[in-house]
């Protein structure tokens, strides 16, 4: 039996964006909360805007001590 995980690639704030439109935002933040093992691919690799900061701490901090977050992102050497 293998654990609950969630592979986000970069439309994490979109879908967090999806779910507020939708009146969703606290379910789906609540799920993120609950996943053992959360990996966010190509993570901020673009500017973000402060509402997705706020968002993005809340799923963090939702985790921390909790369950497993993976930050998985692409740099160049010189970047």
């Amino acid at each position: 039996m293998g654990l609950p995980i969630r592979n986000i690639q970069p439309d994490l704030f979109q879908e967090i964006e999806e779910a507020k439109i939708q009146g969703h935002y606290k379910k789906y933040m609540k799920k993120l909360s609950k996943v053992d093992l959360l990996i966010l691919d190509e993570f901020l690799l673009t500017t973000i805007s402060e509402g997705e900061r706020n968002d993005l701490f809340e799923v963090i901090q939702s985790r921390t001590d909790k369950k497993s977050t993976i930050y998985c992102s692409q740099w160049a050497p010189e970047g």
